[in-house]
């Protein structure tokens, strides 16, 4: 229910921005004698953002493991209107908690693909993205009078994130994001991720 209630409150954030950029550009339009002012059109861009942060799990698995740190990579496209789209990988190694009664270790791979929706095109900009992918974890588990094993489960997820990009110079700046994944299978995992680094555009 959380991660419906996520998904959905990142739609409808998405849908209340584009709706207010139309409206803007429509009463521009209907002004008399704005239609003799060129305004400079936005361009299409590529970007790509390389960060670092925390990753806190939550449910089941927060049972047995510690927050821990996670490096990110995205890759984006966005329109002249701010609609595009964004793919982002992520990995964090996790540890176990050392009160458990097993040593357990695990390495988690995230990889998400999402609609999203840029507001601004200048030095300050914010998003907002929903969509799903895929969470892969690889776990080994070892202790007293246990047999090692290690297995590996995917399942599919739910995501949304937003974020905020400082542009420093014209084709890159920082940015930090906050992000959320809600796993639909036995692993039932939910992620919390905060990072920050360095976004880089190409037009």
């Amino acid at each position: 229910m959380r991660a419906a209630r996520a998904l959905t409150s990142s739609l409808l954030a998405l849908s209340l921005c584009v709706a207010a950029e139309a409206a803007l550009a429509q009463d521009l339009d209907e002004e008399p004698g704005t239609e003799l002012i060129a305004r400079p059109q936005s361009r299409s861009y590529f970007s790509l953002a390389f960060a670092g942060g925390m990753l806190v799990p939550e449910g089941d698995i927060s049972d047995y493991y510690d927050p821990g740190l996670t490096a990110q990579l995205s890759l984006g496209f966005t329109t002249g209107i701010g609609l595009g789209v964004q793919a982002t990988v992520a990995y964090s190694p996790l540890r176990g908690r050392p009160d458990a009664a097993a040593s357990r270790e695990s390495h988690l791979g995230c990889a998400i693909l999402a609609p999203r929706y840029v507001l601004g095109d200048g030095t300050v900009r914010l998003w907002v993205a929903a969509g799903g992918g895929a969470v892969a974890m690889r776990e080994r588990i070892e202790g007293d009078g246990l047999t090692p094993e290690t297995k590996t489960e995917v399942e599919p997820v739910g995501a949304a994130a937003a974020g905020l990009e400082l542009y420093a110079f014209k084709s890159g700046g920082i940015g930090v994001s906050g992000r959320y994944a809600h796993g639909f299978g036995q692993l039932a995992v939910r992620l919390y991720s905060v990072t920050g680094g360095l976004v880089l555009t190409f037009r």
